[in-house]
């Protein structure tokens, strides 16, 4: 799923203020990488419990640091990701001749991680609208007015987030009204 396509559901289908969605979309495709993160460090600690290694709790929080900061590194391109695992693998003194493994799943991996991305920016984007929406002017008939000098709806009250009274193929746990 693309930067336009995120944009057009959060802007159409969830309402969300143009100006929060152009900002926080862009940002969150370039930085938000969790699911990348994720495949890096799960598939690190599976090629080592498939090879007999057991890794130290030091060892695994490695892991868990390194695949975070390189996940940022990370570019968008299809099995970029097995890299990194190769390279954190040897850092955790774990041999990568099983690599094979996660080379056949790539296909069906690099869905998952894109997914996850994208539902992450999106998920963002919505939260942050919801959060600065009082402080953002609403532009209605030619008008500018503001929604009000009480700020945000940020009384932690986030029941209205699950709407579950659509069906489609858009549809979503989160909906922002």
């Amino acid at each position: 799923m693309g930067i336009p396509e995120i944009l057009r559901l959060c802007e159409e289908d969830f309402h969300v203020d143009k100006r929060v969605s152009r900002f926080t979309v862009p940002f969150g495709a370039a930085e938000c990488r969790i699911g990348s993160m994720h495949f890096i460090a799960l598939s690190a600690l599976f090629i080592a419990a498939v090879q007999g290694v057991s890794l130290s709790p030091l060892q695994v929080a490695i892991v868990w640091i390194l695949c975070s900061l390189s996940s940022l590194a990370v570019p968008a391109v299809p099995s970029s990701s097995l890299v990194v695992v190769l390279i954190l693998l040897t850092s955790v003194d774990v041999d990568g001749e099983a690599m094979g493994i996660l080379f056949t799943l790539e296909w069906f991996t690099d869905r998952l991680r894109s997914t996850s991305n994208a539902m992450a920016s999106t998920i963002c984007t919505m939260l942050v609208d919801k959060l600065c929406r009082g402080k953002l002017e609403v532009v209605t008939s030619g008008k500018t007015t503001s929604t009000g000098e009480g700020g945000a709806d940020t009384d932690g009250d986030f029941s209205d987030l699950a709407d579950d009274s659509k069906d489609g193929p858009n549809s979503v746990l989160l909906k922002i009204h």
